[in-house]
C-alpha cells in the first residue's frame, strides 16, 4: 500500500462544518461524481488567546476531478494558498450559490478547469491591504460559463 489515499467516486457530504485545517479543509484527487453541499469551511476567532486556528490555511482544494457539484459552501478566511476554492485540471465541475469571504489572493482560482460552471456566487474581500486580491483567477481551461456573480473588494 502506497499510503496515498484512493480516488473518491460518488460521494455525497452535506451539513457539516470544517475548522482548523492546517493543509486544506477539503483536499479531493482524482476524484469524480461528488456532491458537496451546505457546509461552513472558516476559522475560529484567530485572535482568541487558546486557539491556534491562526496557523490553519483552510482552503479548499480539488485537482483532477470532473462530474461534481459544489454548492451552497461557506468559505471564509482561507489563507497562504492560491484561493478559498481552487479547482486544477478538473473538468465538468459546477460551482454554485457559494459564499466565499476574506480568503489569500483570490476567492477562486481556476487552472486549467474546462466545460465547467461557476454561478450565483457571493466573492468579497474586506481585508485591508491586499491589492493583488481577485475575486476569481483563471489560468488556462476553456469552454466554462463564469456569470451571474456578486464580486467585490472593499477599498
Amino acid at each position: 500500500m502506497s499510503g496515498r489515499p484512493r480516488p473518491l467516486h460518488a460521494v455525497l457530504a452535506l451539513s457539516f462544518m470544517a475548522w482548523r485545517a492546517y493543509d486544506y479543509n477539503v483536499l479531493a484527487e482524482d476524484c469524480a461524481n461528488l456532491v458537496i453541499g451546505p457546509n461552513h469551511f472558516a476559522r475560529r476567532d484567530p485572535n482568541a488567546s487558546n486557539d491556534d486556528t491562526g496557523q490553519a490555511n483552510n482552503g479548499l482544494l480539488f485537482r483532477n476531478c470532473e462530474d461534481s457539484t459544489l454548492t451552497g459552501l461557506h468559505i471564509a478566511g482561507a489563507w497562504r494558498d492560491r484561493a478559498g476554492l481552487t479547482l486544477i485540471d478538473c473538468r465538468r465541475m459546477n460551482v454554485g450559490n457559494c459564499t466565499i469571504l476574506d480568503c489569500d489572493n483570490a476567492g477562486i482560482a481556476l487552472e486549467k478547469v474546462s466545460r465547467s460552471l461557476v454561478t450565483g456566487c457571493l466573492i468579497h474581500n474586506d481585508r485591508p491591504g491586499d491589492a493583488a486580491w481577485t475575486p476569481i483567477r483563471r489560468t488556462g481551461g476553456q469552454g466554462n460559463l463564469i456569470k451571474n456573480n456578486l464580486l467585490g473588494k472593499s477599498k
